[in-house]
């Protein structure tokens, strides 16, 4: 699903349908990373997408000027992680399952890792 301001107002009516949920990061966008935060806090506190796995996408590594993993954990106010190596079995009772990878879509780098991952929590 889209990410500018008119498509969120849908992400509800597909969410609850959703499996799982993939949030991408411009990481070397900053001026954008408190929209994002924002954005993400909300899809985190929303009850009807509680139970489904998270990851954030940190996109445009390959960017000089991209933000680190540390640096978009810091400035998303993100919470603690599960781990990368982590999968249904590791999580204690209403734990959501989220992480954070870095990628590059260009570069074709990252976000498999990712896909990995989520795919460890699937029902």
């Amino acid at each position: 699903m889209g990410g500018h301001e008119a498509a969120r107002i849908i992400w509800r009516e597909y969410g609850v349908q959703a499996d799982a949920i993939i949030f991408m990061v411009d990481a070397a966008a900053r001026d954008r990373f408190e929209e994002a935060r924002i954005v993400l806090h909300n899809l985190l506190k929303d009850d009807a997408m509680a139970e489904k796995p998270l990851v954030v996408l940190g996109n445009k590594i390959d960017k000089g000027d991209a933000a680190s993993e540390e640096e978009l954990r810091q400035c998303l106010a993100l919470p603690a992680t599960v781990g990368k190596n982590a999968n249904g079995d590791n999580l204690v009772e209403n734990q959501r399952a989220f992480e954070i990878f870095m990628c590059s879509v260009v570069k074709e780098t990252g976000y498999g890792d990712a896909f990995r991952w989520v795919a460890r929590f699937l029902r």
